[in-house]
């Protein structure tokens, strides 16, 4: 799989507020995914995609460091030029997005932390063999609970293939292959929060 990281944090870049909602449709809003699981049949585009939505319960499980905070999906025909040349055989994409944001709140407002989770995912994903591409793009978002400007993760994910149905196909396996990737990078976290609040008790 392709993948690459970018950044988008000046001036009139697309930003998230948690939690949020559609001024057009009550209904389209945040749900709470790691605190609220049995709300994940609210959401539209998880119960019009089974790979989505088993990928937001994957993500949002208790194990897991991550939440999921918005998501879309979508098919096209368009390709950019790099698409054509890296993809030449394909005529339809399957495309969506994920934003996610770390369960642990303090996570939220270092940068720092963002750029580690998106360069270990980009590392882990190009390793898997699924003919897709993955965009990871650090954003500000502003936490109503803290009433402060933090950041988050978006997962662009598109599948690519001769025809839709294929395309869709390495979509789902696309999603797949990051739900790995972020349950793998949760185990590392938590064996590193663990190992050091062990070191923290053994200096007192």
């Amino acid at each position: 799989m392709q993948a690459e990281f970018y950044v988008e944090l000046g001036e009139g870049a697309d930003r998230l507020e948690i939690p949020w909602a559609s001024p057009e449709d009550p209904a389209n809003r945040y749900h709470d995914l790691k605190a609220e699981p049995e709300k994940l049949d609210r959401i539209e585009e998880a119960r019009a995609q089974a790979p989505l939505r088993d990928f937001l319960a994957g993500v949002n499980a208790p194990a897991s460091a991550f939440a999921t905070a918005k998501c879309d999906t979508w098919t096209t025909s368009e390709f950019t030029d790099g698409e054509r040349a890296d993809f030449p055989e394909a005529r339809a994409k399957a495309a969506g997005y994920i934003d996610l944001v770390f369960a642990r709140p303090d996570f939220n407002f270092h940068r720092l932390h963002y750029e580690q989770l998106a360069r270990r995912l980009r590392e882990l994903l190009r390793r898997d063999s699924t003919r897709a591409r993955a965009e990871l793009c650090l954003r500000h978002c502003y936490f109503y609970e803290r009433q402060a400007w933090g950041f988050y993760l978006t997962v662009f994910l598109y599948g690519y293939g001769a025809d839709a149905a294929e395309a869709a196909r390495e979509w789902a396996t696309g999603l797949r292959a990051v739900v790995r990737a972020l349950a793998q990078i949760s185990e590392a976290l938590a064996a590193a929060l663990a190992q050091a609040e062990a070191g923290g008790g053994r200096r007192a």
